[in-house]
């Protein structure tokens, strides 16, 4: 079994794109693959690729193209530019922070992959009873 090398970047950072077509975009991290060293941004704009379905039919797809971590950097927004990061432990617990500016790394809680999947439900009543019980009236 392959052990993973702890990579820099967490899933919320923001990180500018330093490569391809892309480049010079800002965007916050929505998910990172650590076999195949990639991550998707939410900034990116989704790849449009067409498909054949069962009957012959082609339909257009957005697909959400990753990009390699070699190719990001974390963005210090005090400092208003990108920059590598150092560690250091306070009150027991490792924080990391920017080399240059010495601000701590912040992360967009908000974006955080824990809830973009979705429910499914089988039919309308079970949607309904679901958004009371979460209090989504």
């Amino acid at each position: 079994m392959k052990k993973y090398k702890p990579r820099h970047i967490k899933i919320g950072d923001k990180v500018i794109i330093l490569a391809g077509n892309h480049r010079g975009l800002i965007g916050t991290i929505l998910s990172i693959n650590p076999k195949k060293d990639t991550l998707i941004v939410d900034s990116v704009l989704p790849r449009i690729i067409s498909k054949k379905n069962a009957l012959d039919v082609f339909l257009k797809m957005q697909i959400q193209k990753p990009i390699n971590i070699s190719n990001v950097m974390l963005w210090d927004e005090k400092a208003n530019r990108g920059d590598t990061i150092k560690y250091k432990v306070l009150e027991n617990k490792k924080v990391r922070f920017f080399r240059i500016s010495e601000n701590t790394v912040s992360r967009d809680v908000s974006k955080m992959a824990q809830g973009t999947r979705k429910p499914f439900f089988h039919s309308e009543n079970q949607a309904i009873d679901y958004q009371k019980d979460n209090g989504k009236e």
